[in-house]
């Protein structure tokens, strides 16, 4: 019996170091897989700016051929084996000035290639497709980046013992409360109350008014002043998001402007706000960045790939800080702020048991009483 015992303890030790070793490896790799993105993807970005040459445009065989063309037919030639002077010759087309170049074969010296090109600069970047499209490409890629670090970052930080903490905190609060569950909705009707209530008072108050004095039904405001009038149209812009039974089924009302929150802003609606302010700061940037090429700044393929690719880089980086920041601070204070209003209810359970009872009482004295319960 106590051999048998002794293998069940020692498979149970084996199960716990394969467990600890996966657990190990998962959160290395959670930690990694915003670089290993971010790495690929700036090697993405500078292959795509380098397909593109920034001094020199050239135009296709199609549109090259239709440039000859338009400058046999100017120049009255009808000699197919005539050629415009390469470097020389500068044709108008499609708004642009296109020159005219020949390619040699090492061997014999003979052209083995011809095309037509244009300069890139200020007065072309704007107007070519390819810039936009540049741009666009470049803009996915860096908000996938930002977005694959931003979540990578707050999932490896939940590992961290600072924010076990504060679950384990809210975890033993819950417990405390557990069987009055039903009792919490009446808990927040009357904080979402008492903290819109707290607002007005400090409005009013603000204007020199007793607040007392303010809610009294008969209270006359025609022999306020206008700057007191101005104050208290604050009121009106208050919004509250209500504290709800299914939030703390998980520190006091932060107030940004109008907008009053009992709690910090939830985990999705953080991703979705970074998400859409993240991709406007990022198009704006990468369209700034590509501008480089229109400021008449001659660059090589490799400098705009590290321009671009510096670009991706910097928003992998800071969606990493951000995210490890909003678990931290935002997220853990959230689970401390659930954790701190059930404790609250936890003092005052008492006075809304009370008013179950007396709710129950009032429907068994009705007539019928007894058949709605």
């Amino acid at each position: 019996m106590e051999e048998k015992e002794n293998k069940v303890v020692e498979v149970e030790k084996k199960e716990k170091v394969l467990y600890d070793n996966y657990t190990s490896v998962r959160s290395k790799i959670i930690a990694s897989i915003g670089i290993i993105i971010t790495v690929i993807a700036i090697g993405l970005v500078f292959f795509i700016s380098s397909l593109e040459g920034t001094r020199e445009v050239k135009a296709g065989n199609y549109k090259s051929g239709k440039i000859l063309n338009v400058w046999r037919e100017a120049e009255g030639i009808t000699d197919e084996e005539v050629y415009p002077s390469p470097k020389i010759t500068i044709i108008a087309y499609g708004g642009k000035d296109y020159y005219y170049m020949e390619e040699y074969d090492e061997v014999t010296g003979e052209v083995s290639d011809w095309y037509f090109a244009f300069e890139g600069g200020l007065r072309y970047v704007f107007s070519d497709y390819k810039y936009y499209v540049l741009t666009a490409i470049v803009g996915v890629i860096a908000i996938f980046v930002s977005y694959i670090n931003y979540v990578s970052s707050k999932n490896s930080s939940k590992e961290a013992d600072r924010f076990i903490g504060a679950l384990k905190y809210y975890k033993d609060a819950k417990d405390k409360v557990r069987g009055n569950f039903h009792l919490i909705p009446l808990f927040c009707i009357d904080k979402n109350r008492e903290t819109r209530d707290t607002v007005v008072r400090d409005i009013v108050e603000e204007t020199g008014v007793f607040y007392e004095e303010y809610v009294k039904p008969d209270y006359d405001k025609t022999g306020l002043e206008k700057w007191q009038l101005k104050i208290l149209k604050k009121i009106r812009k208050i919004k509250l998001i209500r504290l709800k039974s299914p939030d703390l089924l998980q520190e006091k009302p932060i107030a940004k402007g109008a907008t009053i929150r009992l709690l910090p802003a939830g985990e999705k609606e953080t991703e979705k706000a970074f998400l859409i302010k993240s991709s406007f700061q990022k198009i704006i940037t990468i369209a700034m960045s590509g501008a480089v090429v229109a400021f008449g700044v001659v660059l090589g393929n490799w400098a705009l790939g590290a321009t671009y690719g510096v670009t991706v880089a910097m928003g992998g980086v800071t969606a990493s800080i951000a995210g490890a920041d909003y678990v931290f601070n935002t997220l853990r204070n959230r689970y401390i702020a659930k954790a701190d209003y059930l404790i609250e209810f936890d003092g005052v359970k008492e006075k809304y048991i009370v008013k179950e009872v007396v709710k129950i009482e009032t429907k068994v004295g009705e007539p019928n009483g007894d058949k709605n319960i």
